[in-house]
């Protein structure tokens, strides 16, 4: 019979977590963080930017030489390659100025002459004439003139005489056996004389008895040497006049030969 009680309802069954027995081993603790060094750290960042750079440079350029030319767009490039824009080229008008300038610099120009010729060379102004065992030298040209030789009345006394421009008169006497050796009397200085014989000398003589000195002075170039015996070169002047100079410059040349 119902009795007016309220019929006890059952509990549902609760899972109770297992505890563990205190013998168990227990779990370990996770390691703390490790901190990462400061130098690790910019080691790796260069690393990364070598190997970039190496990246770029084998997309971007030659390995040996790097090429000033573009290189095409790699594929799934977004920027398409520019077009070349066209260039105008300005040719600069030339300066009008500058254009008269040179006008005038070429008007102006010197006309270039030929080079004169070369003047040929001068005719020989002197002579050699043979002796008897000697030879010398005498002037020629306008004016000169050398007289053929004569014998004097001993035979063994030869002269020749040369004339020349403003009444120069030089007697060439050869005495081959005999030496030069004029009378005492007429000489008035003796000098030395720079020629190639054994003796020889500078004699100023006065009145010599010829046409050309008697009432005057004149320069005796007297030589003797045993290769041609005696010569004596008289001119009808002295010191510095032309006929002493000339008589000294054809003694100084007289050679054996």
């Amino acid at each position: 019979e119902p009795t007016g009680a309220i019929p006890a309802w059952p509990e549902p069954a609760r899972s109770v977590p297992a505890v563990p027995a205190r013998d168990a081993t227990p779990t370990p603790a996770p390691p703390a963080p490790r901190r990462t060094s400061p130098v690790t750290v910019v080691a790796v960042a260069v690393a990364a930017l070598a190997v970039a750079a190496l990246a770029f440079v084998l997309l971007t350029g030659d390995d040996s030489t790097p090429s000033s030319e573009p290189r095409a767009a790699l594929a799934g490039d977004a920027a398409a390659t520019p077009e070349p824009e066209a260039t105008v080229a300005v040719t600069a008008e030339p300066d009008a100025a500058a254009q008269d300038e040179e006008v005038d610099a070429v008007a102006t120009e010197e006309p270039v002459e030929d080079a004169p010729a070369e003047d040929p060379p001068p005719a020989p102004t002197t002579r050699v004439v043979k002796g008897d065992g000697y030879e010398f030298t005498v002037p020629k040209g306008a004016g000169w003139s050398l007289g053929r030789r004569e014998t004097g009345s001993s035979g063994r006394l030869f002269r020749r005489e040369l004339t020349g421009p403003d009444g120069i008169v030089i007697l060439i006497v050869h005495t081959p056996d005999d030496p030069a050796r004029p009378d005492p009397s007429t000489v008035v200085r003796r000098r030395g004389l720079d020629a190639q014989a054994t003796d020889a000398a500078r004699l100023t003589l006065q009145d010599f008895p010829t046409d050309e000195c008697e009432g005057r002075r004149c320069d005796d170039f007297v030589l003797n040497d045993p290769a041609f015996g005696g010569l004596a070169i008289l001119a009808n002047g002295t010191g510095s006049e032309p006929a002493a100079v000339a008589a000294r410059d054809i003694a100084r040349s007289v050679v054996a030969g």
